[in-house]
């Protein structure tokens, strides 16, 4: 699904949380590695128990603490086992479409009521004042 159809159902997929920081990676359509799940953060996950079931090869979206709205969806390189098996490191998602991509520039290109386009510095996300 595009950033548009999940904006419009947040909750069409299962979600992990991350912190404004990892964002920059994940829009630049980077891999998502398993360390920038925000887990123990305030906004975050509270366990790695709380994460979401998912195997190998299921849809996920991603999502920014402070941001309501999805800013990526992609495909899980692995189970949610398996990731916790391997201590949360390495790959984690195969990011297919992101906010501000080349798919997001072929629909109006403007941020979808509720979602917040940038980070702060303080890593949270506000929309852009005029």
């Amino acid at each position: 699904p595009s950033i548009y159809a999940t904006c419009k159902c947040p909750t069409m997929l299962p979600v992990l949380p991350i912190q404004a920081p990892v964002s920059k990676f994940v829009i630049g359509g980077a891999d998502f590695f398993l360390p920038g799940v925000a887990v123990g953060v305030e906004g975050g996950l509270l366990t790695l128990e709380d994460m979401p079931d998912f195997e190998r090869g299921s849809l996920m979206l991603i999502v920014c603490i402070g941001n309501p709205m999805p800013i990526a969806v992609g495909e899980m390189f692995l189970s949610k086992s398996e990731a916790i098996q391997a201590g949360m490191k390495g790959k984690g998602m195969r990011v297919a479409h992101t906010y501000r991509d080349s798919l997001w520039e072929l629909g109006s290109s403007s941020a979808p009521a509720g979602f917040l386009p940038a980070p702060l510095d303080t890593g949270a996300w506000v929309t852009p004042s005029d």
